[in-house]
């Protein structure tokens, strides 16, 4: 029996800032991030929970400058959702970055209409105006491919409920689908207001101006979905969760990513626990990851583990 696996990506603060720094014996500073997701497998409902230590490492002498720091708004190892006219999944064989890249799959009802994907509010949230890079693998159909960012007053009611008001959707120009390798491609952003909630609300396929007869499928790869912000401090970025496919069969493997950037020159190690809870929450397994990262670079490793009690 398959069912559907809440699926969330989670970064430090959510706008690629660090998170509250310690102080080791060394005098360097390392930054934890503690994050917990409920997860739902098959008739078992799991959290599992991550507490990640970054460190930089000494600085070399003559060391180059930082790398410019972004937000990490997507980066596509977990399965975006689907809808009547677009189908996604995840692929793992030919990423541009990382363990995976989204492949998307639309349908055009017809030589004159659009096929939508729309996206739950602020699941992606971007942490205000910039310049939004995404890399693009065409089919070259000579389709026309866009994204919609929303805007709004967000608050939350007496009940804890979130509330978007006055929202206005933006549609920043386009991308011809006119080339099949990857292309990085960017959307300008710099002019929405930063003092209002901004998220990427959906995804529309649209034949391409000046064709007579378009062609009405296609599919597309999707990867790195970053935003390079007006104004932004931070030395690194982190992005977990669930690997792969939205809706699972009950399984006692657990498959997640751990994605970590580094801004610094320095390079920087990471030790991740991985701890999983049953309903209950009865300690049901726990593993212990360490990796590093060179400075300037990036890192998406796949962490594994098997509950005891499935």
């Amino acid at each position: 029996m398959n069912t559907q696996t809440r699926n969330e990506r989670l970064e430090i603060r959510n706008n690629c800032q660090d998170p509250k720094p310690h102080c080791s014996k060394s005098g360097l500073a390392f930054r934890v991030l503690d994050l917990e997701i409920p997860v739902c497998f098959g008739f078992r409902t799991s959290s599992f929970g991550f507490l990640i230590l970054l460190s930089l490492c000494s600085a070399a002498a003559g060391e180059e400058r930082p790398r410019q720091p972004y937000a990490l708004m997507e980066n596509f190892s977990a399965e975006l959702p689907s809808s009547e006219e677009v189908r996604c999944e995840a692929e793992f064989k030919e990423p541009k970055v990382g363990l995976a890249a989204a492949r998307v799959a639309y349908r055009l009802p017809n030589a004159r209409a659009q096929a939508h994907l729309w996206l739950e509010a602020e699941a992606r949230r971007l942490p205000g105006p910039g310049t939004l890079k995404l890399w693009i693998k065409g089919d070259k159909s000579g389709n026309l491919l866009q994204l919609c960012i929303r805007h709004a007053k967000a608050s939350t009611d007496s009940q804890g409920h979130r509330r978007h008001d006055e929202a206005r959707d933006e549609w920043p120009e386009g991308v011809k689908l006119d080339f099949d390798e990857w292309r990085e491609v960017s959307f300008d952003l710099r002019k929405l207001p930063a003092d209002r909630a901004i998220w990427w609300h959906g995804l529309q396929f649209s034949p391409g101006p000046g064709i007579k007869e378009p062609k009405l499928e296609g599919t597309v790869l999707l990867d790195d979905m970053r935003l390079y912000p007006v104004a932004l401090k931070g030395t690194a970025v982190i992005a977990a969760g669930l690997l792969g496919e939205r809706a699972r069969a009950a399984s006692k493997e657990m498959r997640v990513f751990l994605d970590v950037r580094n801004f610094t020159p320095r390079p920087a190690a990471f030790r991740a626990r991985l701890n999983v809870k049953d309903r209950d929450e009865n300690a049901d397994a726990e593993r212990n990851f360490e990796d590093n990262v060179a400075g300037g670079d990036e890192k998406e490793i796949a962490l594994e583990l098997t509950p005891e009690n499935p």
